[in-house]
Parts: structure tokens; sequence; C-alpha cells
């Protein structure tokens, strides 16, 4: 596989990349662990515009300036695991109980824990899949690494 992504809504994909998400809700556990590219996916999530951890990062308009169609930050993926039914959950305040997929039904949510998040100066262009993780192309991987080593990171 090359370079592993996630496709993550705005604003929730700024939060990752500045630091302050280190926990991605979703209905499916995925066995990878390691390095994965968050991307931006072009379809905002309005729910975030009103989030108060978001406002409190960003402001009243938290997309303003924020990038989409394209790779913001690489990160480490350390863990998943299905969340706790009990609110708080285990990777509160990022950590739902449930997730609603896009026909609005609910299951239990999956946190797909991060850590050692880099955020990208230049965000890289590329389409965003659903599935997790996805492979990013061979050029768009080139781009991020060479964006990866000019910070001195491998």
């Amino acid at each position: 596989m090359t370079l592993p992504c996630i496709t993550v809504r705005q604003p929730w994909a700024r939060c990752i990349a500045v630091g302050e998400k280190l926990v991605e809700n979703r209905g499916k556990t995925t066995s990878h662990r390691g390095l994965i590219a968050i991307h931006a996916g072009k379809t905002p999530d309005p729910l975030g515009d009103q989030d108060p951890r978001v406002l409190r990062l960003f402001g009243e308009d938290p997309r303003l300036s924020a990038s989409v169609g394209a790779i913001v930050a690489v990160a480490t993926l350390v863990g998943c695991h299905q969340a706790s039914p009990i609110w708080p959950t285990c990777c509160a305040p990022w950590g739902e109980v449930l997730h609603y997929g896009p026909s609005g039904k609910s299951r239990p949510a999956h946190h797909l824990v991060l850590a050692d998040v880099v955020r990208l100066d230049r965000p890289v262009p590329v389409r965003g899949q659903v599935r997790v993780p996805w492979s990013a192309p061979a050029e768009v991987e080139a781009a991020v690494r060479a964006q990866l080593a000019e910070a001195g990171i491998r």
C-alpha cells in the first residue's frame, strides 16, 4: 500500500491538522496502524460549524480559509476501538458514542486514535475516497513526503 489516507469533512479535518482533535469517529473499525494522511473532503459537515469546540478554535466561520479536496496533515494511527456506550466516552471530548451514516442511521462509533500530527504547509490536492484507509496516488505521496522531508520528518 502506498500512503494510506482518510477523508475527513471540514471543519473536523482542520481540527485534526492543528493537533486538537486526536480521535476520528467512524462506523467501522480498521486494522491499519501507522502513518496516515488526513484528507479534507470537499463536502463540509454543517454540524461542525456550530460545534462549541470548533468555534473556540477558529471563531464564527470555522471553514474560512480551510482547505478542501486536499491532504492537509499526516498523523500516526495508533489504535482503533469501539466507543464506550456511556457519555462522556473514553475519548472525550472528541470521541462520540454513536456514528451517523449518510442515511441518518446510527451505529456504535469506532474511535480512530491519532498521534504525532504534522500539518502540511502546502495542502496536496487529491480526490478523496470513503473507505478507510485508501491509497494516495504515487505523485501525491511524493508531494506529501517531500514536505515532510523539508520539515525534517521521515
